[in-house]
């Protein structure tokens, strides 16, 4: 799909391999005016990188999950995505949509 618009990649419908494989073809052709560079150049996406990189998980005797910080858990891409999240949201919910006449939150 080389020289798809955000719009066009947006409106796709398709399920979510389809429309991540719009998107890499979109990349990959140069539809968005860049390309994929260095260890991003097969466009791969393991949903669990971050997390696996800023948090160790391991079994408690009792078989419940227990969770650890990494070292550099503070500095993070996963901690730093869900403050950006958070702050997105209460954004959003607090100052965006009042200033539309809508409470949300």
């Amino acid at each position: 799909m080389p020289g798809n618009t955000l719009e066009e990649l947006f409106k796709t419908k398709d399920d979510l391999n389809g429309r991540c494989e719009a998107w890499k073809q979109a990349i990959a052709g140069g539809g968005m005016k860049f390309g994929p560079e260095g260890r991003d150049s097969n466009l791969l996406y393991e949903d669990r990188e971050w997390f696996k990189q800023a948090v160790t998980v391991e079994k408690s005797k009792e078989g419940k999950d227990l969770y650890t910080r990494n070292p550099g858990f503070e500095t993070s891409h996963w901690k730093y995505f869900h403050d950006a999240a958070a702050f997105h949201r209460f954004t959003v919910l607090h100052e965006v949509l009042p200033e539309h006449g809508m409470i949300c939150g």
